[in-house]
């Protein structure tokens, strides 16, 4: 069962507004500090390879498939502990109200990387202004994951999926 909570969803201009933003933040280091002892790390190489099998070879060919679970498995291998992370942190799952922000849709949940939500959330300028160093990795893969969401939800995409993935990729 889920509680309706009363507000309007978060937009670009809302996050561009310090106090918005400031509480978002505040909102993701409070969510990073809950403790979960017994959920597993996130596997981002695994989550790829679960996103890929769902797109067929003739819109991502191994070539690609492999130079993205390559990325993630950098990122998987890199020295970071893991936090509570939303993994699908936009505007749209952030409702604000007279009371402050509530973030909502859960369903990606995990351990992660502690940058992650900031990735999503932020761009580079407001992820400098809060003291978070660049990750290009990260971000590569956060914007791989991001494509192959939509060639997965929606189909045609996948028409200009390797491209994408290549214009992404080619960055590191």
């Amino acid at each position: 069962m889920s509680e309706y909570i009363d507000g309007e969803t978060i937009d670009e201009d809302g996050i561009a507004q310090p106090a918005i933003r400031q509480q978002i933040f505040q909102a993701i280091e409070a969510i990073q500090a809950i403790k979960l002892p017994n959920l597993k790390r996130f596997n981002y190489k695994k989550y790829c390879q679960i996103y890929c099998s769902q797109i067929s070879g003739e819109y991502l060919g191994q070539p690609a498939v492999q130079q993205i679970l390559d990325l993630a498995q950098q990122i998987d291998s890199a020295d970071w502990q893991p936090v509570l992370c939303h993994h699908d942190l936009i505007p749209e799952n952030i409702i604000h109200n007279q009371q402050g922000i509530s973030i909502i849709d859960w369903e990606y949940a995990g351990l992660g990387h502690p940058q992650f939500d900031y990735l999503r959330i932020f761009n580079k300028q407001q992820r400098l202004s809060l003291g978070i160093e660049p990750n290009p990795n990260l971000e590569r893969l956060q914007a791989v994951l991001d494509e192959l969401w939509f060639a997965v939800r929606y189909p045609v995409k996948q028409l200009n999926l390797e491209r994408q993935l290549n214009k992404i990729l080619l960055k590191g």
